[in-house]
């Protein structure tokens, strides 16, 4: 009965999709639109103890983008 009643009308445009963004959600909404990996993709990396400062082993998986590996040791720690 429903595809009868709407079968005259034509389907509606999706909108145009721009750049993927990321919603982060916590105490508050955050939207991350201007990190980007080296794919060109939004990328944050979250943690205090897991930063490419403290972890030369996690400094080389992010840089080659290992990210799986990285959240393995993120994980441990």
């Amino acid at each position: 009965a429903l595809s009868d009643a709407s079968r005259e009308y034509a389907p509606r445009k999706l909108p145009d999709v721009g750049r993927p963004k990321m919603w982060l959600s916590g105490l508050e909404d955050l939207v991350v639109d201007d990190c980007h990996n080296h794919l060109g993709l939004p990328f944050l990396n979250v943690g205090e103890r897991c930063n490419i400062s403290g972890s030369i082993r996690f400094k080389k998986l992010m840089m080659a983008g290992n990210y799986g590996a990285a959240m393995d040791i993120a994980k441990k720690q």
